[in-house]
């Protein structure tokens, strides 16, 4: 794959949904097994991510971008504005395990706090399962504050952490 700095990010289209919810679906069989029980994993298939994605695409307060390489997906960036909040949403970022530990995360991560800021947002918040393997990625990244609440799906209750971050550095 190129270097970081030349990977471009694109919109995402109906087209890519299929795609990025496989990679969604995937990341989340591999990253969160440990921490949901089996019964609410299988609920998250690549029907439910291909539904999700296609909503976020088409919601106005939404942004999907993603990264290609070969025409295969291999990055995912969500966010999303919330009106008038001043904080937006860092919904959903995901790189396939092949391309992760290159800095494609930290861009995916420093373009979604140029496009919040630039859309007069002055923090990003980002919602995961506290002790997912991703908690350390997040914590490195100059983190405001941690947020607790709990993730709920169906009947199970998980607990979730949220890493707030400013964007007046931006």
């Amino acid at each position: 794959m190129s270097s970081v700095e030349t990977i471009a990010l694109t919109n995402a289209t109906i087209e890519d949904a299929s795609a990025i919810a496989h990679m969604i679906a995937t990341a989340w069989q591999q990253d969160f097994a440990e921490l949901l029980s089996a019964q609410h994993l299988a609920m998250f298939t690549p029907q439910w991510f291909y539904q999700r994605t296609l909503a976020d695409i088409e919601q106005s307060d939404t942004q999907v971008q993603i990264t290609k390489h070969n025409d295969e997906v291999v990055a995912y960036l969500c966010i999303r504005y919330h009106g008038d909040d001043d904080t937006g949403e860092l919904f959903g970022l995901y790189v396939h395990p092949q391309y992760q530990r290159q800095g494609l995360g930290r861009l995916l991560f420093e373009n979604a706090k140029v496009n919040l800021h630039s859309a007069g947002k002055s923090e990003m918040l980002v919602w995961t399962f506290e002790g997912a393997k991703n908690n350390d990625f997040y914590r490195r990244l100059s983190v405001k504050q941690e947020r607790h609440r709990p993730i709920v799906i169906a009947d199970g209750h998980y607990a979730g952490i949220g890493f707030l971050y400013s964007l007046s550095d931006v």
